[in-house]
């Protein structure tokens, strides 16, 4: 049995699935502008934290999320909003109590959140 001539084209369709929910994702913040990640816990008290995803990042690659780096309390808030007209997503690589995001569309654009306490 071919082996390969059955993978590849599941791994296609996988592919171009994951990359339409994507954008789906990206047009939903886009035409209601509401932010689509907002990291939150249900601990009382911690701090609120926003990220600016500035317009024109999405095709100047100097650009990245404002601010790069932010630090929040444990039970605090992170909130991403979206001021470019295309879409970003806010890929998560944590590593508890804090760590790293990408933009899965623009690899130049990542950032950091730290948890304390």
């Amino acid at each position: 049995m071919n082996y390969a001539g059955l993978i590849v084209p599941i791994l296609i369709v996988l592919a171009v699935g994951a990359g339409c929910g994507l954008a789906g994702l990206g047009a939903y913040q886009l035409t209601t502008g509401s932010p689509i990640f907002a990291f939150s816990s249900s601990n009382a008290g911690g701090s609120t934290v926003s990220v600016s995803i500035p317009k024109g990042v999405g095709s100047t690659q100097g650009l990245i999320y404002d601010p790069a780096s932010v630090t929040v309390a444990k039970g605090g808030k992170v909130t991403w909003t979206n001021n470019d007209p295309v879409p970003h997503t806010v890929t998560s690589t944590f590593n508890i109590p804090s760590g790293a995001y990408t933009c899965t569309y623009h690899p130049w654009m990542h950032g950091t959140v730290v948890v304390t306490g």
